[in-house]
């Protein structure tokens, strides 16, 4: 299985593309900053996705982010 993020998953294109990913049998990471949306997209499809609540404004978050995403699927 392969895996992707998508930054600003909550609405509009990001959702749909995490969508698409999904039936395409990805494993996706969506981040937003609006949690609760989150956990909705996740509820659909729960094995699917990874939901981490970020505001891509926030540069060090991002860059924190990002290193542990790397690591995580380095171990999987």
């Amino acid at each position: 299985m392969q895996n992707a993020i998508i930054f600003g998953a909550t609405s509009g294109i990001g959702k749909k593309l995490a969508q698409f990913l999904v039936n395409d049998n990805y494993h996706v990471i969506i981040t937003g900053r609006r949690f609760e949306l989150l956990e909705e997209i996740k509820a659909v499809n729960p094995n699917a996705y990874s939901i981490k609540e970020l505001d891509v404004q926030n540069i060090g978050d991002i860059e924190a982010f990002f290193y542990e995403t790397v690591n995580k699927f380095k171990e999987v």
